[in-house]
């Protein structure tokens, strides 16, 4: 039993479960982050839906989450808990732990059998779990979880790897075998040697575990849920998203609601907001530039955000106001962002606070603009203050960024983001 786990009608076994909710369950919410337990909760309020359960997926990878979940959630809304541990890297191809998730989901979904599942995601074991819920009569509901809702086009489908070739086997032949010593000087001769049967070993190992062969193992396999791994779920009953045109055109879905899970703020959000507000004297002419962390050259990173926000400046009064990304930035970023704040007068001002939610910020002091790269504030910034205008530099950064080893990654996921971004039409790209 996990030992998080203390509060009264909580469990961690599918097998704890009280017998008599069988039949029982109306609303089943499925969730893995405190942002979803915020979402499902600000829903449940909104739309006044009883006999809620709250089903929490985590792994071992990190037990703060579920912690923070257990110790969070509102007992008064939820009439049962269940932790269920996933295997790591759940959404790996991996036939073991797939096997093992369908066929855990299964017994939960049985147990529970829920009128209603509720899901902020579609992809991976999560389209396993609301193919189950559908062949076992439940409808499945989706909530908007940000704008990875809006990354999928209808016929999008994963990599389903079905074909072992030779290159696959030079492949993990040159990451195993020959590396070695042995395999090079003496494989002539099949001579045999410990470096050179460990390496065999590994050989095999990642043979059996690449993709590739997962995948031919998962389609022989007489197990229809396992296949619906590859694809994203689609055919949602309903669905509460933000934009429900844009859900249309993404999903099949029966039946589209307005949900913008940022229009009821706690009370301690409220009032950090003003306080953050108060503090920096930000005012309805200024600007939030938001800041990301992407793996790319902070230097010029900094030089490209400085001209693009110099640029912005030119002809008013206005001060930007820059809010640094709430995981940590490099000390590098943060003092480049200082002395832009000396440099500029403080025409370019950093917000030393991190951790406040900065949706709020923007409805309370109506700044006529947000800047960024690819936050989804940017996106939501239109639907909290109808004046607020949205600038995004992601087209800047992919074109002046230096073309270098260093910064592929980054961009590549700067375009990724991009592509998501440019199907709102509230963005201008600067």
């Amino acid at each position: 039993m996990s030992s998080f786990i203390s509060r009264n009608n909580t469990y961690s076994k599918i097998e704890d479960l009280p017998t008599g909710l069988l039949y029982k369950v109306t609303n089943a919410f499925v969730i893995s982050n405190l942002g979803q337990l915020k979402h499902v909760t600000g829903l449940i309020k909104k739309e006044k839906i009883n006999d809620c359960f709250l089903l929490v997926i985590y792994t071992e990878a990190n037990l703060s989450v579920p912690r923070a979940i257990h110790d969070s959630f509102d007992s008064s809304i939820f009439d049962k808990v269940l932790f269920f541990k996933l295997p790591n890297n759940p959404n790996s191809i991996n036939f073991k732990n797939i096997k093992y998730i369908e066929s855990s989901y299964r017994k939960i979904i049985h147990r529970i059998s829920p009128s209603r599942l509720y899901l902020n995601s579609f992809q991976f074991h999560y389209a396993v779990l609301a193919n189950i819920s559908k062949q076992l009569g439940s409808s499945v509901i989706l909530i908007e979880e940000g704008l990875g809702t809006y990354r999928l086009s209808n016929e999008e489908c994963y990599e389903n790897f079905n074909s072992i070739d030779s290159k696959l086997l030079r492949k993990i032949s040159k990451e195993t075998l020959s590396k070695t010593e042995i395999f090079k000087k003496l494989y002539k001769r099949y001579k045999m040697t410990r470096e050179f049967a460990t390496e065999s070993k590994r050989f095999f190992r990642k043979f059996y575990l690449s993709p590739e062969v997962q995948c031919r193992i998962i389609n022989f396999y007489p197990n229809s849920n396992l296949k619906s791994f590859y694809k994203p779920f689609l055919d949602f009953d309903e669905a509460y998203t933000s934009f429900p045109a844009l859900t249309k055109d993404k999903f099949n879905v029966k039946k589209n609601n307005y949900y913008f899970s940022f229009e009821e703020p706690t009370i301690d959000e409220r009032q950090y907001a003003l306080s953050i507000i108060e503090k920096y004297n930000i005012k309805p002419e200024d600007y939030l530039y938001l800041s990301q962390k992407f793996n790319i050259n902070r230097v010029e990173y900094l030089l490209i955000v400085k001209h693009s926000l110099l640029r912005l400046l030119e002809g008013n009064d206005s001060i930007v106001f820059v809010k640094l990304h709430p995981k940590q930035e490099h000390e590098l970023v943060l003092q480049g962002f200082l002395e832009m704040e000396k440099e500029t007068q403080g025409r370019i001002k950093v917000i030393e606070e991190s951790g406040f939610l900065i949706e709020e910020v923007i409805k309370l002091s109506k700044v006529q603009g947000v800047i960024g790269i690819t936050s989804s504030a940017l996106v939501y910034s239109s639907l909290i203050s109808s004046e607020c205008k949205s600038y995004s530099i992601a087209d800047t950064l992919v074109i002046k960024l230096i073309d270098h080893k260093r910064n592929e990654k980054g961009i590549a996921m700067i375009k990724d983001h991009t592509r998501i971004l440019k199907q709102f039409e509230n963005i201008q790209f600067i």
